[in-house]
């Protein structure tokens, strides 16, 4: 069994239009047989239960999840509406913290950011995290190229953070509260923007050293070891963007007069 990590985003279609995504990188579903995960209830007062969740299955997942049409792109996503109506109509109340456009900064903006600002990232890298109370983990690092340039010309930025097999699909945030450096002055207040989606990182090679001793005679290759060297790639967050609104005008259109939750739109079924 293997874990990745994804997100909630919404898109937009109109003023009324709301559809639900779930976000994650291409390499994380498309040699699945089924992808699993869960999304908590949440209570009245709009509260996650960490303790009561649905599950969301989905079969031959690589068929199902929509792609970005860029190759270089490691990105797709799942209209999860079908999935949110089904559990409304059992009287249940998921907690859905989904990320939007609102988040994403435009070219100009992002030029007033400096090459170093604080990044967050919540997944579960080498497959852990919290399985009673379904809680992923959270990790801090820093921008390590800056968020307005695309990397060696493509669209990818780059953080200095520990960052492992399971945390592919991580929305990559910059999270500040309290004090912070904006413009090139002090800001006072609290801020969160989406940067991208984390989908790799180099890794060093080192020869391994074996030790001869008088063993039974036999032939031993030397091991290559792959060693992180604390750098992740992830996906500029335009390209969520671009897919999001792909994935919206692929969407048949829902009627004027129809009591149809938006959320709900008939799409690629789930499961």
């Amino acid at each position: 069994m293997a874990t990745g990590t994804g997100f909630l985003f919404t898109a937009s279609s109109g003023e009324r239009e709301i559809v639900p995504l779930l976000v994650t990188n291409k390499h994380v579903v498309e040699d699945g047989l089924e992808l699993t995960t869960q999304v908590h209830l949440q209570d009245d007062s709009g509260h996650p239960i960490l303790a009561q969740s649905e599950t969301l299955r989905v079969s031959a997942p690589g068929a199902r999840f929509i792609p970005h049409p860029n190759p270089d792109v490691d990105l797709c996503a799942l209209p999860i509406g079908p999935f949110m109506h089904a559990v409304r109509n059992q009287g249940k109340n998921l907690f859905t913290p989904f990320l939007d456009k609102t988040l994403i900064l435009p070219q100009e903006k992002l030029e007033e950011l400096t090459a170093a600002e604080d990044v967050l990232m919540a997944g579960y890298p080498i497959g852990l995290w919290d399985q009673i109370n379904n809680l992923p983990l959270l990790r801090r690092g820093m921008t390590a190229s800056h968020p307005a340039v695309a990397f060696n010309g493509k669209p990818v930025g780059v953080i200095d953070a520990a960052c492992f097999p399971g945390s592919s699909g991580s929305p990559v945030l910059i999270v500040n509260q309290g004090i912070y450096v904006a413009s090139g002055g002090i800001a006072v207040g609290n801020r969160v923007i989406l940067l991208g989606v984390l989908f790799g990182g180099p890794q060093q090679e080192t020869d391994g050293r074996i030790e001869v001793r008088p063993i039974p005679t036999a032939m031993s290759p030397v091991p290559v070891l792959r060693q992180m060297i604390h750098l992740g790639y992830y996906v500029r967050a335009e390209a969520v963007c671009e897919l999001a609104d792909i994935i919206v005008k692929m969407l048949p259109p829902t009627p004027a007069d129809s009591s149809t939750p938006p959320s709900s739109r008939p799409a690629t079924p789930p499961a």
